[in-house]
């Protein structure tokens, strides 16, 4: 879920040197937030944060190849994406010293409970005196800030990766789209299509079909989204299932500029998760979503095509010429159309070649053996020498 996680990262960081740690100059005392799952941070770390416990904390021995790999990727920005927050926190101690990053990683991690510099304060007291130290605001206060300009990766960074220690100080939970209002919904719709949309234009089609789900599970179960999309219902076959707003009519109670918005916008939606699934090779998902889009429009030239590209790629051919002609005939003038059609006659044509060779093959009479042929141990060529085979 994207719910919003605060976390100060990076209280410290080391490099590795055989099995001895060893503090790098100066590390920082970060408190940072953000918002689970619309990419402010490497995805390493909120899979790192989501597996902690409310004030816990923990050192993380990142691979290098995390920290190159697809875990590292940082979402694209978009319009409504929660800006990632931090604020540099300056600790003393009881007696007014200074508490450093370092003194808080030795004091809080067994590993280096050896190394603990002398007159560093104990865990508990340190831990107590880095939360009293947050400012109650802080997820909301701090520095605007984007990951890389942090450059907490580099500074951590070693020959096999980098370590980071994090504490998990706060977090809340995601926003229940149930109990939001229309217009919390539509916001919260809108942002996740453009959070999906700056995905997809990156070819990031996997994440961006995650994006587009959540924005319509905002109004998935509302009765403006089911009277939009008949073969939403829900209903299961056979069997009867009271809404007790059957008997209302969500179309009526909107002006006809609102109701055309929001049909656009679903459709829009349904129409991009069909495109991210003939993507990701997801075909059979691919035709559902755009049949879910002519439930509602019956004309859309997009659902068609779709529709009928993915049944071409699963060699259904039937269905595709008839959802591509659907398609030509509402728009005679779109080329990708066009192309699309050509490649089905093409592959018609060449399974039609394949399909009548082998019928040929399968009615030819089978060769002759033992007593029939004047050479029994092979069949005979056309000057009746061994061509080597049958």
């Amino acid at each position: 879920s994207s719910s919003s996680s605060s976390s100060s990262g990076a209280a410290a960081a080391s490099g590795k040197d055989g099995d001895t740690l060893k503090p790098l100059p100066r590390p920082e005392v970060l408190a940072m937030s953000w918002r689970l799952g619309e990419g402010s941070v490497p995805l390493y770390l909120e899979t790192a944060v989501i597996g902690m416990r409310l004030l816990e904390c923990a050192l993380f021995d990142v691979p290098k190849e995390a920290l190159s790999g697809r875990t590292a990727r940082l979402g694209p920005d978009f319009t409504g994406r929660t800006p990632l927050h931090q604020l540099s926190l300056v600790m003393a101690d009881d007696n007014g010293t200074a508490v450093s990053a370092m003194d808080l990683l030795q004091a809080s991690d067994p590993i280096l409970a050896d190394q603990t510099v002398s007159g560093t304060a104990s865990a508990d007291s340190i831990l107590a005196k880095a939360l009293a130290m947050v400012p109650q605001d802080w997820a909301v206060d701090g520095e605007v800030v984007n990951w890389k300009d942090l450059g907490l990766e580099q500074a951590a960074a070693h020959e096999t990766g980098a370590m980071l220690w994090l504490a998990l100080l706060a977090a809340t939970e995601a926003p229940d789209v149930c109990n939001m209002d229309s217009a919390a919904q539509l916001e919260y719709l809108q942002m996740e299509q453009e959070h999906g949309n700056a995905l997809a234009k990156l070819g990031r089609f996997e994440e961006a079909s995650i994006a587009y789900s959540r924005a319509i599970d905002a109004v998935r179960r509302t009765g403006l989204y089911k009277a939009l999309f008949p073969s939403e219902q829900g209903r299961i076959e056979g069997a009867y299932t009271r809404d007790p707003h059957e008997h209302e009519s969500p179309l009526e109670q909107l002006p006809s500029a609102d109701l055309q918005s929001w049909q656009a916008r679903l459709i829009a939606l349904h129409l991009n998760l069909a495109l991210c699934a003939l993507k990701g090779e997801k075909y059979e998902l691919a035709r559902r979503y755009a049949t879910t889009v002519l439930s509602a429009d019956a004309v859309s030239v997009k659902a068609f095509f779709r529709r009928g590209s993915a049944a071409m790629l699963q060699g259904d051919y039937e269905s595709a010429h008839a959802d591509l002609r659907q398609a030509a005939a509402l728009d005679p003038q779109d080329h990708a159309i066009r192309e699309e059609l050509k490649e089905l006659q093409s592959r018609m044509q060449r399974d039609r070649s394949a399909e009548k060779s082998m019928f040929q093959h399968a009615f030819q009479p089978a060769p002759r053996k033992n007593g029939i042929h004047k050479n029994v141990e092979g069949c005979d060529g056309e000057n009746g020498k061994d061509d080597g085979g049958c």
